[in-house]
């Protein structure tokens, strides 16, 4: 496919705050996360963890390889606890300085800020005062501290979103809270959870559009098709439940501003009460998005046998590193991290949400995630990543120019090698190879992999040239 994508598509990568930034001594006045309070039992390295790949004193040099790179985008998270260490109240302004420093080096570069400000990093004092998003206490000072973010930085930045794959920050907060799945809670817990973080999505994307109309505030998702393991009408209406529970409810809140019917339903038949306020249906209306985001890695097969079984309970198994006991896809191949590999899945999600929703769509996060080592050229010759995300792009030139999908850019996760969510440095997603690793620390120094080269020329060619 040689046609190219338009002129004002947006190309980049993405990363989150505590996988990059490091900086954590006491002297960056940065508060504790709540990566601080469980990464030891989740098997992080503090070490690991307070220097990331250092991006707080080397973000120049770096961006000037996404400059090279022919990046016009960069999505990033600022942490909550650096420019409010106790996660509200008094404000750190070494931490608030750092950010505006950050942007202006993106913006010189003529690369687009897009700012995601929450990813998982709750701050410790509020786990600690509070027990975190189960406590509506925490939605309130979400809303100081995205306040502050659109006091400092909203007449630079345009592009927003509340929260990184909103419809997984439940899942992440259970798992990182301490629950179990034999918790008797677990279902009143992760409800109450949900609700709270789509109540403060929707506060914040308000809040964008009172500051700037013309802002560009978006809601994220992960996005899994969910295929029938059968053509027996059983398995599919099962896959139809739990891709509306999990692919489109969060949507539905974030985009129609209300909760579905069935989401209803679904609390009455877990015997779940939603603890709720009068004004909360006026913040869900008035915290519409403008634009849907996706991060997008792999496709899910499920059967009747699954269908009373919420799709909840099902990946909580994998956040915590157990099998989802769901089928695997005969299909499809795998990647090292077990996740299925389907290009079309991308071009079948990318239709099913531009279709219901009738906005323009963004892939905010695509990648194949591999251990790598540096060879004997000082390089990383993945061909297979470079195989890897031609098949997904040629999949979203598909929606685009044959389906009729207004799909805004493609972001691949982790441009430049990064901690993995687990805090290990084995699983690599990036153009740029970052020397370091879970033992040795230093000496951080970039290198160009092969596919940095094939990606900037696909970049230069809008998408022309994918070979």
């Amino acid at each position: 496919m040689t046609e190219q994508l338009a002129p004002s598509f947006l190309w980049g990568g993405s990363v989150s705050a505590q996988q990059t930034e490091g900086a954590t001594a006491p002297e960056y006045g940065k508060g504790g996360s709540l990566y601080d309070l469980v990464g030891a039992k989740l098997g992080f390295s503090p070490i690991s963890l307070g220097t990331g790949i250092d991006t707080y004193h080397r973000y120049e040099a770096d961006f000037d390889l996404f400059k090279e790179l022919g990046f016009n985008s960069y999505r990033f998270s600022v942490a909550w606890s650096r420019v409010l260490p106790a996660g509200e109240g008094a404000e750190n302004p070494i931490g608030i300085q750092f950010y505006h420093d950050f942007i202006d080096a993106l913006l010189a570069r003529g690369i687009e800020p897009i700012i995601c400000a929450y990813h998982f990093d709750l701050p410790a004092a509020l786990i600690k005062r509070y027990g975190g998003w189960e406590n509506r206490a925490v939605v309130e000072a979400f809303a100081q501290y995205t306040a502050l973010l659109i006091r400092e930085y909203g007449d630079k930045v345009h592009y927003w979103l509340p929260m990184n794959e909103q419809n997984g920050c439940k899942m992440a907060s259970l798992v990182l809270g301490g629950h179990q799945p034999t918790d008797a809670d677990f279902d009143q817990v992760g409800e109450q959870i949900g609700y709270h973080l789509n109540l403060a999505a929707a506060g914040f994307i308000g809040a964008v559009k009172q500051h700037d109309p013309n802002a560009h505030v978006g809601g994220m998702i992960n996005y899994s098709p969910i295929y029938p393991e059968t053509s027996h009408p059983a398995d599919t209406l099962a896959a139809q439940a739990m891709t509306e529970d999990y692919n489109f409810e969060t949507l539905d809140v974030l985009v129609r501003g209300h909760y579905p019917n069935r989401a209803k339903k679904r609390w009455a038949r877990l015997g779940v009460t939603v603890q709720t306020q009068p004004e909360d249906a006026a913040i869900f209306a008035a915290g519409t998005a403008n634009f849907i985001g996706l991060s997008y890695y792999s496709s899910l097969v499920t059967s009747r046998q699954f269908a009373d079984e919420a799709i909840g309970r099902l990946l909580y198994r994998t956040f915590i590193g157990q099998k989802s006991g769901l089928p695997d896809n005969p299909y499809l191949k795998r990647t090292q991290w077990d996740w299925s590999i389907d290009p079309t899945g991308l071009r079948q999600g990318l239709n099913a949400i531009a279709n219901r929703y009738a906005l323009p769509v963004f892939v905010m996060e695509n990648g194949l995630g591999v251990e790598e080592q540096l060879n004997a050229e000082g390089t990383v010759a993945d061909d297979y990543r470079i195989d890897y995300l031609r098949q997904h792009l040629q999949a979203l030139k598909m929606a685009v120019q044959d389906d009729g999908v207004d799909c805004m850019g493609y972001l691949t996760w982790g441009p430049i090698d990064i901690l993995s969510s687990r805090g290990e440095m084995r699983k690599r997603y990036g153009f740029i190879f970052v020397d370091r690793d879970d033992q040795h620390i230093t000496p951080l120094t970039r290198y160009r992999k092969k596919s940095f080269g094939w990606f900037q020329r696909v970049i230069a060619s809008r998408g022309g040239e994918l070979a």
